[in-house]
């Protein structure tokens, strides 16, 4: 008997990620050696819904993350995060990676220099593989971490060569604006 496409998409299909609870009736997870960047596989998100014309489909959103502890090391450091990803998305859909830093604090801390998921710069339409970095403040009160990718809407993306490594305080976030900026509201898009 054929499993159901949402049977397929289980927290087991790649060690250690996972979908979100109620992303597996729109998405799917797996590896796949022959799209892979480097190594012998890379890890893929890919919608069930194949036409953006669908407004459901256009609204889900789905995430290949994972959530660990945080290293000893990056207690009390900047880290950056790298990820090789590529995309093959469907117009207006949008994929993302992103890295939280969690602590009593709250989920989205944005303020503290602990979050940074693209929004301000998103990945769109079909891409080859392409290396992007997030960079984010571990205060030493942290208590977890998530990442991973993250899709809006119809399409697929793949995930290859996650790293983390300390930067030095020098190096910018990723995740918050250097200093106020528009403020009169002259600059346009």
């Amino acid at each position: 008997m054929a499993k159901r496409i949402s049977e397929l998409a289980t927290s087991t299909t790649i060690k250690g990620w996972h979908l979100n609870d109620g992303e597996h009736e729109d998405f799917v997870v797996g590896l796949e050696p022959a799209s892979r960047h480097a190594g012998k596989n890379c890890a893929f998100i890919d919608s069930i819904a194949k036409d953006a014309s669908d407004e459901d489909a256009r609204n889900a959103c789905g995430h290949l993350m994972q959530t660990c502890g945080i290293a000893p090391e990056f207690r009390n450091q900047r880290i950056r995060m790298t990820a090789w990803v590529k995309s093959a998305l469907a117009e207006p859909s949008i994929g993302r990676i992103e890295l939280d830093i969690i602590g009593n604090w709250g989920w989205y801390c944005r303020w503290k220099g602990t979050f940074d998921n693209m929004s301000d710069r998103p990945i769109l339409a079909d891409t080859d593989w392409q290396q992007y970095a997030l960079v984010v403040d571990v205060p030493e009160e942290s208590t977890s971490m998530n990442f991973g990718l993250f899709l809006i809407g119809v399409g697929k993306m793949w995930l290859d060569e996650v790293k983390f490594e300390v930067v030095d305080k020098t190096v910018p976030l990723t995740g918050l604006l250097a200093e106020p900026t528009n403020l009169n509201f002259e600059d346009q898009l």
